[in-house]
């Protein structure tokens, strides 16, 4: 793979606007990690002895609705650290649109929520300073175009619409689909998303991250990125809803999970999800054919990518297409 520079230290991103690391990596396809950001190991461990416990969670429904969902092969977390409800302006809105409006609940696993609330509001900082790199870039591409450009700091401040997910892959066993992921290949719908290091463990046993294992990248060159952190580390990518906001200056980024064929393996890892708010119009700065904008062909479902966009669509609209595409293909529902 062409060497891109992606990592880059908090300091650094403190210095000058906007920082050719922050935006050569992203306009690359490859996520960027800022390091050195201070408590994030020690919120991250906190999290690592947490999470394998969801699956000895017991329920009588799961899903989205509950927040907290399983399968044959993964548990895991849909909860918002900002609200429990972003409100609806009326009750037809409720009705229509189920999963912007609906309440998230938490699982009922001690100390998880406190987890959760404490390491969002510090990843929320850094995805703010981040933000800006971003903003400025988009600004000085579109030059004369960019009045009509909406900030992706402002967004990020404004609104309620963050996600939390925990997600626990249980232990492998070994089979012959060795090289089918764990997740499939996805983009996130949302604008900004940020991750921290796995925790990899053989048989219930924490290991070093197996060469190969997490989370593995599309790049714009068409090569595979294997996202590797440290433990004061926070990895972004971009989302479909910024790709459209940024009329593609940053593409969304196509990943997938896998697990290597290591018997008893298994993963925890932990993720936040930065979203317009409801009412945000998706529309891009400057005219564009969503038909022409480069997709992940063949990598990505067709009908969980950017061809769901229309214009003028409001991001409560975006969504809801999104998850259900995203409930039939990978869960089923």
């Amino acid at each position: 793979m062409k060497n891109i520079a992606n990592k880059v230290h908090i300091s650094e991103l403190l210095k000058y606007v906007p920082h050719p690391v922050v935006v050569e990596s992203l306009t690359n396809k490859v996520p960027v990690v800022v390091q050195g950001v201070e408590g994030i190991a020690s919120q991250r461990e906190t999290l690592g002895k947490i999470i394998p416990k969801l699956q000895l969670i017991e329920q009588e429904e799961y899903g989205y609705h509950t927040g907290l969902l399983k399968n044959d092969n993964l548990v895991h977390t849909h909860v918002n650290p900002i609200i429990d409800q972003v409100a609806a302006p009326t009750p037809a809105d409720l009705t229509q649109y189920p999963e912007t409006y609906r309440k998230h609940c938490w699982p009922k696993l001690p100390g998880y929520r406190e987890a959760v609330k404490d390491i969002h509001s510090k990843i929320e900082r850094i995805a703010l300073i981040v933000s800006k790199h971003l903003d400025q870039h988009v600004i000085n591409t579109l030059k004369d175009g960019s009045h009509q450009y909406q900030s992706l700091e402002q967004m990020i401040k404004t609104s309620q619409m963050s996600t939390a997910r925990s997600f626990y892959y249980r232990e492998r066993r070994v089979s012959d689909d060795a090289n089918k992921p764990s997740f499939n290949y996805h983009y996130d719908r949302m604008n900004l998303s940020a991750c921290l290091k796995d925790f990899y463990y053989i048989k219930g046993n924490e290991v070093e991250q197996p060469e190969g294992a997490g989370l593995n990248y599309n790049t714009k060159s068409k090569e595979l990125y294997n996202l590797r952190l440290d433990e004061g580390d926070i990895g972004f990518h971009v989302g479909m809803s910024y790709h459209i906001l940024s009329a593609g200056i940053f593409p969304a980024q196509a990943h997938a999970v896998y697990l290597p064929n290591i018997n008893g393996l298994s993963r925890a890892s932990q993720a936040f999800f930065f979203s317009p708010s409801p009412l945000t119009l998706i529309v891009p700065p400057i005219n564009i054919d969503i038909n022409n904008m480069p997709e992940d062909d063949g990598v990505v479902p067709k009908h969980i990518g950017l061809i769901n966009w229309q214009p003028n669509m409001k991001y409560t609209d975006w969504n809801e297409a999104i998850v259900q595409g995203f409930k039939k293909v990978f869960f089923n529902e």
